[in-house]
Parts: C-alpha cells; sequence; structure tokens
C-alpha cells in the first residue's frame, strides 16, 4: 500500500511518498532509505566526515566571529550572511563579509583578529556524547575514518581538541592541503589516495551544498547533515538526510 500526503517544511512544502511493502521514503527529491538491509552500509569500509557543521556545531560560532571581526574594521554585517557562503572557501567567504560590509581590508590585517575571536568562541564548543559515541564506534569497528574540510589548520586541531577527536582520523585533509576547494572534488581525491580507499566503499558525511558537490563529483555516496545554517541548500544529491549526525547510526548497524 501506498500513500502520498503533504508536509509542510521550513519554510517550503513537500510532498512525501510512501511505500509501506519496502519501507523506502523520498523526501525533496533526496532518497531515504529506510528499508530491510537498504539503510545498511554492505560493503562499506570508509567513512569521510566534514567537520564544520556536520560533526562541530560550529558555523553558528564562525558566522559571529567573522561579524565581530568585520566591526574591529568599522564594518557591519549580520552573521546571517554566512548563510549565504558556507561551505565556500575561505577567500569566498570573507569576500561576501568585506563587500557586505563596504571595508577595505586584507588577509594579513582579518585573519589574525578572526582567529583571536574565533578561538575564544570555540572554547565554548562542548562535545557531543552522541556524535563522540558514534565516531568511536566506528573506530572500534575498524572502519577507516578521515576529515575532509576546507577549514585552515588551526581552526582543525583546535575543534578536534574540543571535541576530542584528536586521536580518531586515519587521516585529515585541510584547506591548505589542496589548491581547489569544494564544490571541487580535489579534496576527496586526495583522501581517498591517502587512505588508499576505493570510492565503492566509501561513504562522506556532509553540510553544505558545495561538499555535496564535491562528494558527488569524486563519485562519493554522500548523506546530508541539516541544520539552521543550511535550510536553504539543495539535498538532492544526498542519499540520506539526517537531522544530527548520531541518527546516522542506523546505517552501521549489523
Amino acid at each position: 500500500m501506498s500513500l502520498v500526503f503533504m508536509l509542510r517544511h521550513r519554510p517550503r512544502d513537500f510532498v512525501v511518498w510512501r511505500d509501506f511493502s519496502d519501507d523506502d521514503l523520498k523526501i525533496a527529491g533526496c532518497f531515504f532509505t529506510i528499508g530491510r538491509g537498504s539503510n545498511k552500509t554492505g560493503t562499506m569500509k570508509t567513512v569521510l566526515f566534514d567537520l564544520d557543521g556536520t560533526l562541530a556545531n560550529t558555523e553558528v560560532l564562525k558566522a559571529q566571529g567573522l561579524s565581530l571581526a568585520v566591526r574591529h574594521f568599522g564594518g557591519s554585517v549580520s552573521p546571517e550572511v554566512y548563510k549565504k557562503v558556507m561551505g565556500q572557501s575561505w577567500e569566498a567567504v570573507t569576500a561576501k563579509f568585506f563587500e557586505r560590509a563596504n571595508i577595505q581590508v586584507t588577509h594579513r590585517e582579518f585573519d589574525p583578529i578572526f582567529r583571536e575571536i574565533y578561538t575564544s568562541l570555540i572554547e565554548t564548543l562542548e562535545p557531543n556524547l552522541e556524535t563522540e559515541k558514534l565516531v568511536q564506534s566506528l573506530k572500534s569497528k575498524k572502519y577507516q575514518l578521515g576529515l575532509v574540510s576546507s577549514a585552515a589548520p588551526w581552526m582543525i586541531d583546535k575543534i578536534l581538541a574540543r571535541l576530542n577527536f584528536q586521536n580518531v582520523f586515519d587521516s585529515i585533509v585541510g584547506g591548505d592541503d589542496v589548491k581547489n576547494h569544494k564544490p571541487d572534488p580535489e579534496a576527496y581525491l586526495v583522501m581517498l589516495q591517502k587512505l588508499k580507499a576505493e570510492a565503492n566503499t566509501t561513504i562522506v558525511f556532509e553540510d553544505s551544498e558545495s561538499g555535496f558537490k564535491a562528494a558527488n563529483a569524486a563519485n562519493l555516496k554522500v548523506y546530508g547533515i541539516r541544520h539552521e545554517y543550511n535550510e536553504d541548500h539543495d539535498f538532492s544529491l544526498c542519499v540520506q538526510v539526517f537531522d544530527h549526525p548520531s541518527q546516522a547510526e542506523i546505517l552501521f548497524r549489523p
């Protein structure tokens, strides 16, 4: 038996199709596989994570940090502007804030101020025990774990320390490790090489449209993490979308 019904969801309406014979669910262009066996990772050997907004609730902190740093140089920009550029390169993100603030400032001037502000904000970040449990569980099950982020190394190091993830990942690819940032697939291709992993045995968790495109271009199956800063992003490339990474535990059940 199949049912078709409407849901109202932030802020758009979309159709949900439910077939009770095989438990598959389609929502807003993303295919949510929750059926018998079809929601398992099967032969998956490698799990790759984005950092900001995926493993760590840092997008709101980064938005605040950018807004405060711009204020230091006499500008005024709402943290909400970050929603428009979330997931893009640091150059693209800061260019948008400089433009909105109508300030002329170099990265040599801006970056140290942002770093000081953002570092203090990261100190307020609380580890999420459910996310930590998921990652540690995957580690104990001998999955290869990789972190693929567009962030600078100092950001990655400080966030991982706050999350108790310093020695969890088998390899890390950050913003300084590639020439072309997401949505270019370079970061994911570099990670596959570093781990000697195959695309068909690897899955990705991401939270931005740029990340979805990058993973897809690298022929990787991508799962989305939804939050307040990516409500307007296109999730149509995702196999499945979760509201929190800990919900992905269902994928790894025996």
